[in-house]
């Protein structure tokens, strides 16, 4: 993912033996270690809600950090990979192409025509040498 999207989520906490947690942090893991991002609950409020955060460039997890009275826990960690969004040129430099679809010849001059019919190209074997999903360009032009 790149750092431009928002991750959301949603969470409902579960019957806990007491005491339970005081709070629930949600963490990511970047260099030099796990860093806490935002509380995602605390004793007092409803036991379940949903936000949505944006995560800093070189994350490589995320998790729940529970903290009780006289302990801390964790959730599993959720891998994933964040990255500075690449302009498109870089993008095609990296070996992506796009192929616009031909507008309406009668049509208005700013017609996109149908979308559908657009051609997306990536040579996969240059994204591959730079560790790069060739669905990067794919995802950019068609979303």
């Amino acid at each position: 993912m790149f750092t431009d999207e928002a991750i959301s989520f949603q969470f409902k906490l579960a019957q806990t033996k007491s005491p339970g947690p005081e709070s629930i942090v949600l963490q990511q893991l970047s260099a030099p270690g796990w860093e806490d991002i935002m509380t995602l609950w605390f004793r007092g409020n409803q036991a379940r809600g949903s936000g949505t955060t944006k995560l800093k460039v070189g994350t490589s997890a995320i998790r729940c950090k529970l903290v009780g009275q006289q302990s801390v826990s964790f959730s599993d960690a959720l891998l994933v990979d964040v990255r500075e969004p690449p302009s498109i040129l870089t993008l095609m430099y990296m070996g992506g192409s796009f192929l616009p679809a031909p507008g309406t010849p009668d049509g208005p001059p700013d017609d996109e025509g149908d979308l559908a019919a657009a051609i997306v190209t990536v040579n996969v074997g240059i994204f591959q040498r730079k560790g790069i999903s060739p669905r990067f360009v794919e995802d950019l032009v068609i979303n």
